[in-house]
């Protein structure tokens, strides 16, 4: 018998080989897998904060908002060369499910990390893109900047004008939200009875239901739109906060009042001078003038419950703040009243000569028993510098009503930043 023995020498080396090529590429996986997903985070960081600032001066009308974005990128570690890193802003995005859209802001960062194991798999570096969506809204007028908004999606005569007098509406028409379709003159979504003159130098009168106009009227106005789509008009997003506010109380014969939180009634009688001092009023009960003279510039009032009635023998200034933070960092621009969203009072006014609003009043939540917001005139003249929003509007009484509606004194909605993606 012839016996063969194979030589065995150096099948150590080669599953020593294979051995090394293994733990090379567990290494790579645990070394450069971890690099990249460190470098990918840190690159998603940047992306959130230079689209959440690039949105923000968006909103703030600053035509330079994606210097700003770029700017915050170079903060969080990527300057952009034009390929690596690589820091895209685009506003309307690029691609994608927001591809073209305006309100939006797209930041894309690529960028590529040096491998310390995987390059003996293969060559080159590892690219990283990550990208980040934002949406950039505007604040917008409410009511598409009408200067009268009834916002009942259901109340018969939701705007209502009526009686012997003139009402004039300047820089914006009138809008109901009511579907009432207006049978027999009985239930109309706007309802213009026997009045003198309506007049509207800009806009147009428009609704969703149906439209009455007396025969004995005069009507001046762009356009008459009927049948028109629901607009959807929630409250702003927080009611005020009144925390940090003191507890006052309004004493009888006038004097200063000042801003806090009221849970009695005010009440403002004959020969009573009061002067509202600026900043926020929070009412838990009645705010009601007979008389005398009530003024404030800078003031907001919040009329959390209760209502407000405030008569024709009261001389009344009021104009909305500018700007007003309440207790919890909210910021109110333009806000003259604010009636709670679970409030069903009303607010009325019968105004004389003497007396000026200016400043967004409004009142969404229905009342127990309409109209939710009544401007009366007299036999005078006067003026609301205001947008009325409210869920129900009657316009009623003698004289001359001028609602002059400009943007700049109105309460708008708040800008809206959201992080899509």
């Amino acid at each position: 018998m012839i016996n063969i023995k194979r030589s065995e020498h150096g099948q150590s080396i080669v599953i020593l080989a294979l051995v090394m090529v293994g733990l090379l590429a567990i290494a790579a996986v645990a070394v450069d897998g971890g690099s990249i997903f460190a470098e990918r985070r840190r690159a998603q960081t940047a992306a959130d904060n230079a689209a959440m600032a690039a949105a923000y001066a968006k909103v703030q009308k600053d035509a330079n908002y994606i210097s700003v974005g770029q700017n915050q990128a170079v903060i969080n570690g990527f300057v952009d060369n034009g390929s690596d890193p690589w820091v895209e802003i685009n506003s309307p995005p690029i691609g994608g499910q927001y591809d073209g859209l305006n309100d939006y802001i797209q930041v894309r960062i690529t960028s590529t990390i040096k491998p310390v194991f995987s390059h003996f798999v293969f060559s080159g570096g590892l690219k990283n893109t990550v990208e980040t969506v934002v949406k950039a809204a505007m604040g917008e007028p409410y009511g598409l900047g009408n200067a009268i908004v009834a916002t009942s999606p259901t109340a018969c005569n939701a705007l209502m004008i009526q009686g012997d007098s003139t009402t004039k509406v300047t820089g914006a028409g009138i809008y109901s939200n009511s579907n009432a379709v207006c049978k027999n003159a009985a239930c109309c979504s706007i309802y213009i009875g026997n009045i003198e003159e309506v007049v509207l130098s800009a806009g147009g009168i428009s609704m969703v239901g149906g439209y009455y106009e007396n025969n004995n009227s005069t009507v001046l106005t762009d356009f008459i739109a009927t049948n028109q789509d629901p607009l959807p008009i929630p409250p702003p997003p927080y009611e005020p906060n009144c925390d940090g506010l003191q507890d006052r109380t309004y004493t009888s014969g006038g004097g200063p009042l000042l801003p806090g939180k009221y849970a009695d009634e005010i009440k403002v009688n004959a020969g009573d001078v009061v002067t509202m001092e600026a900043g926020l009023y929070c009412l838990y009960d009645d705010f009601i003038g007979l008389g005398g003279s009530i003024t404030g510039d800078g003031v907001m009032i919040y009329q959390h419950d209760g209502l407000i009635n405030i008569g024709a023998g009261v001389e009344v200034n009021l104009t909305a703040p500018d700007s007003l933070e309440d207790g919890a960092g909210n910021i109110w621009e333009h806000m003259l009243i604010y009636m709670g969203n679970t409030n069903d009072g009303t607010i009325k006014f019968s105004g004389n000569t003497y007396s000026y609003y200016e400043g967004t009043i409004m009142a969404l939540y229905p009342a127990k028993s309409d109209p939710k917001c009544e401007i009366i005139g007299n036999s005078a003249s006067y003026s609301i510098n205001s947008q009325i929003i409210c869920d129900t509007v009657k316009i009623s009484g003698k004289g001359t009503i001028n609602i002059d509606y400009n943007v700049d004194d109105n309460y708008v909605a708040p800008s809206l930043l959201d992080l899509m993606k």
